[in-house]
């Protein structure tokens, strides 16, 4: 199962704070795999868990809406040499780029209440409510 937690690491960029795939696209569903890096980090390599804060950091500064409080877009795209962040979106899972996607929103939810399971770092806690309210 350790070996299976390495996958990520080859993929991660620390100029973006993110996993990375070939488009530099992060999703919403990344969140939920945040669980296993976790996990990883309790057999004994903190670089685990470092990484997998980061992601949720980055990911909580750039998914919410903030015309709409609580609610996440599904998809950021990130700038390879900059990290910056270029776009955000609700396609090609939402309706629009103004809509919720009720999947995403869970995942959100679940990811962000995982985060502080491992962590206990109140605004992970405030994420995870503030997706399911």
């Amino acid at each position: 199962m350790l070996k299976k937690c390495n996958l990520p690491l080859q993929r991660y960029s620390l100029r973006a704070d993110a996993p990375l795939n070939s488009d530099f696209e992060v999703i919403v569903d990344n969140m939920m795999n945040l669980e296993l890096l976790f996990w990883a980090s309790t057999q004994g390599n903190r670089t685990f868990q470092d990484i997998a804060i980061s992601h949720a950091d980055v990911t909580l500064r750039d998914i919410f809406q903030p015309f709409n409080p609580g609610c996440v877009w599904h998809l950021l795209q990130y700038d390879y040499t900059t990290g910056a962040l270029k776009n955000r979106s609700s396609t090609p899972q939402g309706l629009g780029l103004n809509t919720v996607w009720s999947r995403g929103q869970a995942w959100a939810t679940n990811g962000y209440a995982i985060a502080y399971r491992f962590t206990q770092l109140p605004r992970f806690l405030a994420a995870a409510q503030a997706a399911a309210d």
